[in-house]
């Protein structure tokens, strides 16, 4: 859920290079103004993960993902329904701004849900999830915008909005402090650690001069 969940932004990035022609065509603009769609959104999300990896560290990061979620799954199907490039362009800066939200909180999610032994592993199927997630976005957008641009950004938001529901439903906020759960759950070694240093302390001071 967590590679689904980054890779809606590559797929989202994807679905406007495969629906180039299509928007050129039926919105009358240039290549400069359809390239002007990917930028913009991409320069506002950078902007916008600073406040984001903020926001991670001190509110119900679940909470913050499928309220953005929501958010990115709205500004896709008013990108479906737009007349003109204007509405278009505004609707591609707010899905900059939410969809660059997953990525601080998936890491931080990521951090207190496994073990520090698996992270790299368990990251390394968030990658590859992304990478698919780009690979369908282009041939599901490509094949769609065959028939007309605006389905390219339906099933988009189709995705978005039954991705919203499962993270709203089956993700549940773990305690911070990374994996805080193995931690409350063995608190022996520490007692044992404490009564060794008493043990050391007495011996230390049975033998001391």
């Amino acid at each position: 859920m967590l590679a689904l969940v980054v890779g809606l932004q590559s797929a989202d990035a994807g679905t406007v290079g495969a629906l180039a022609v299509p928007l050129r065509d039926s919105l009358h603009i240039d290549n400069t103004q359809v390239g002007l769609l990917v930028t913009v959104s991409t320069g506002v999300g950078a902007v916008a993960t600073l406040l984001a990896g903020a926001l991670a560290d001190r509110i119900v990061r679940v909470r913050l993902l499928w309220a953005t979620l929501l958010i990115c799954s709205v500004a896709m199907a008013l990108s479906a329904m737009c007349s003109g490039y204007g509405c278009l362009l505004a609707c591609r800066v707010a899905l900059g701004a939410g969809v660059a939200v997953s990525g601080p909180v998936v890491a931080s999610l990521m951090g207190d849900y496994f073990l520090p032994a698996e992270r790299g592993r368990v990251y390394g199927m968030v990658l590859a999830g992304e990478g698919a997630c780009t690979a369908v976005g282009l041939l599901v957008a490509g094949e769609l915008g065959a028939v007309s641009w605006r389905l390219g950004f339906w099933w988009m938001a189709l995705f978005g909005f039954v991705l919203t529901v499962a993270v709203a439903t089956m993700l549940r906020e773990p305690l911070r402090g990374g994996t805080s759960a193995h931690r409350m759950g063995s608190p022996a070694p520490v007692a044992e650690d404490r009564k060794s240093v008493g043990v050391g302390k007495e011996c230390r001071s049975r033998w001391s001069p």
